[in-house]
């Protein structure tokens, strides 16, 4: 194992130190190319200032090749330069190309991110846009408009001849309450009072647990009933509500605290 581990070490520091000196190789070469082109650029330069200075028609061809070969140059030049990068990034390329597959394999957001993107469920241009109607269809919009027209004004009239109706009948019962002596007219509540009946108190019948003899039975109900009185006396503690409007006793005693027929 160690031999193994020590040959794969040795293996690798070779490996580098060849890439290295490529590298370096490469680099000298790049200088070499740069400089060739200044030098070949610099003689068209000097070639075109020459030929400028004649003003004969052959000077006038040369001038033209000149500058085509100047515009291929700086092309080639360009192609080269994009070469090389490509060349030296090809190692990084790859790795990238392969991490980018695999996230798209095993990516968890792909269903989100890879979606595509929902259309309008309405269409508001084909909706809003104008069409082109026909004279019969118009003809029969205008019919279903009018018609829905007089069926709207047939259901108002309706309706108004009811509230018409049930106003009449509340007014009939008010005269018939006022007339009846029953109902009496409250200036907080109005006819929503409760009727002026009699307060009926009915005696509830207490069952007593203690047996009554013989003996005692004409003492055996008083005491059952005393007993009783104090067991259901009120605590004198303050109530935690108030007490409701809507009781069963006739509103003026709470607005007018005045007799019962008070608010008359």
């Amino acid at each position: 194992m160690l031999l193994s581990t020590i040959a794969i070490y040795f293996i690798s520091e070779i490996v580098i130190a060849t890439e290295q000196k490529s590298y370096k190789g490469i680099e000298e070469l790049e200088k070499e190319k740069n400089d060739l082109f200044k030098q070949i650029n610099e003689a068209i330069g000097d070639s075109v200032k020459s030929l400028q200075k004649a003003n004969d028609s052959d000077s006038l061809i040369g001038l033209k090749y000149m500058k085509d070969l100047k515009e291929h140059m700086i092309r080639v030049n360009v192609t080269a330069t994009n070469i090389n990068h490509t060349v030296k990034d090809k190692r990084f390329a790859d790795d990238l190309e392969n991490r980018r597959k695999l996230k798209k394999i095993f990516n968890p957001s792909k269903f989100y991110t890879n979606r595509t993107p929902h259309k309008d469920i309405i269409d508001f241009e084909a909706v809003l846009k104008p069409k082109k109607v026909s004279v019969t269809e118009r003809r029969e919009t205008l019919e279903n408009r009018r018609k829905m027209q007089k069926q709207l004004e047939q259901w108002i009239l309706e309706r108004e001849k009811e509230k018409d109706r049930l106003k009449q009948y509340k007014l009939k019962k008010k005269h018939k309450m006022l007339m009846s002596g029953v109902y009496e007219k409250c200036p907080e509540f109005g006819y929503k009072g409760n009727k002026n009946k009699e307060i009926v108190y009915s005696v509830k019948r207490l069952n007593c647990k203690k047996k009554i003899s013989d003996t005692d039975f004409e003492e055996g109900p008083n005491n059952c009933t005393n007993n009783n009185d104090k067991n259901n006396k009120k605590d004198d503690k303050p109530r935690r509500t108030e007490p409701s409007r809507n009781t069963k006793y006739p509103c003026c005693r709470k607005c007018c605290k005045k007799s019962y027929l008070g608010c008359l």
